[in-house]
């Protein structure tokens, strides 16, 4: 019997509204063509669809129903056996001509005979499956099959078409180290010559694998890597020879501030960064200027270890960035409150700011360059904004729309009757 557990949302072309399907019984919908009546009302037209199941029947005949169906995500899709595996293999190589995006949550096979898609018989894959027209694939797991990962690299490499990848994945070998690998047994590369967009989560990868993979897509402009670790070979230098425009590094634990000042000084290119920490003592060590002025987007940590000369450092910084719209600075490793900042003399400023306090008395003047700035955020325990920095800001950051900084009630009061 063939389960369809839970339609989670569909869209229509004609109305663009998502119906939304909550604890369906288990029917058998699917024998004899009986299909879910919102199914078979929509199936002309449907065009995205969020599905819920297990059984690779029902995603089967849940799809090939839709006949406008272009993007699709699936949750916790599962092939327990061989015949699975090449029902499922067919099923995906039926869409593969029309399917713009496919996303895989907790993706699960398992194959009773491995040595089927083993690194041997790749290449006997590749030539028989059919290129795809998917321009989006995203797969999402936390314990992820070797199977799993030899079906999704075969994905890869036969979507000449794929615009954006993304891969949540954790094993014992990273996404980037599997995505090499694939590179050298084909010698031909991912096949990705358009993918503008990649993102990987967890994993440790070398700086050859690095190179190997960044060296197959060459149009990639968004990169992120949430907490990936790499070898002792640094990354930084190579990072800086890609056109990138979008780099997020957050969470990986090579990226350190001197490597954060290494990039904000060797990428022009860049429109958003989103980093771990970025620290007066690396702009001390390395004073080149910021070249990254077309950034549009900066979302890090500020630590101050220099005192007054460490928060004149980064706020001179920061006010090159004539172009920025969103700044979020994020709560720091060290910090100490607003109400312990007053307790010391001025004398003692070095010993106890660890974070940059975006306030007036701290310089916060200097960034009145910021007038494309459209959305601020900051979670730290030293910005307390008074009367003052509320009319400060709202007189010359006169884009503003988003504001979330702490502040007394008065200058909340002013803040919500300017910025909704």
């Amino acid at each position: 019997m063939a389960h369809f557990p839970r339609l989670i949302e569909l869209t229509t072309e004609q109305d663009r509204r998502s119906i939304r399907y909550r604890k369906l019984s288990p029917l058998n919908w699917f024998l004899k063509q009986n299909l879910p009546p919102f199914i078979v009302e929509h199936r002309a037209t449907l065009k995205i669809l969020v599905l819920n199941v297990s059984q690779s029947q029902a995603l089967t005949d849940a799809t090939m129903a839709c006949s406008q169906l272009e993007s699709l995500t699936t949750r916790h899709p599962c092939m327990g056996n061989n015949q699975d595996l090449e029902d499922w293999m067919n099923w995906y190589e039926s869409l593969a001509v029309r399917l713009k995006s496919l996303s895989f949550i907790d993706m699960s096979m398992v194959s009773n005979n491995i040595d089927s898609i083993m690194d041997d018989a790749m290449d006997g894959l590749l030539s028989k499956t059919r290129e795809s027209t998917l321009q989006r694939l995203q797969l999402q797991s936390e314990g992820i099959s070797l199977t799993s990962l030899r079906v999704l690299m075969l994905l890869i490499m036969k979507s000449p078409e794929l615009r954006h990848l993304s891969l949540a994945i954790l094993h014992d070998k990273g996404a980037i180290t599997r995505l090499a690998e694939a590179v050298e047994k084909t010698q031909r590369g991912l096949f990705c010559q358009k993918l503008e967009s990649l993102s990987i989560q967890h994993g440790h990868f070398n700086l050859t694998e690095f190179k190997r993979v960044m060296d197959s897509l060459p149009a990639l402009k968004n990169l992120s890597l949430f907490g990936c670790g790499a070898s002792s070979s640094p990354i930084a230098p190579f990072l800086t020879t890609l056109n990138l425009r979008r780099l997020r590094v957050e969470g990986c634990p090579w990226a350190s501030p001197t490597t954060i000042q290494d990039l904000l000084c060797s990428m022009p290119s860049l429109e958003v960064l989103a980093v771990n920490c970025v620290s007066d003592l690396a702009i001390q060590k390395d004073p080149r200027p910021w070249v990254c002025t077309e950034l549009k987007e900066l979302s890090t940590a500020i630590e101050i270890s220099l005192g007054l000369d460490g928060i004149t450092l980064i706020l001179d910084r920061l006010a090159t960035l004539r172009r920025l719209e969103t700044l979020n600075v994020q709560r720091a490793y060290s910090f100490t409150t607003v109400d312990e900042i007053n307790e010391y003399q001025d004398n003692d400023v070095n010993t106890r700011v660890h974070e940059l306090p975006l306030m007036l008395e701290w310089g916060l003047d200097r960034l009145e360059t910021l007038t494309q700035l459209r959305v601020l955020g900051v979670d730290n325990g030293l910005t307390k904004w008074g009367k003052d920095e509320a009319h400060w800001a709202l007189e010359n950051w006169t884009h503003l729309i988003s504001l979330n900084v702490a502040a007394d009630d008065e200058a909340r009061s002013l803040l919500l009757h300017r910025i909704p």
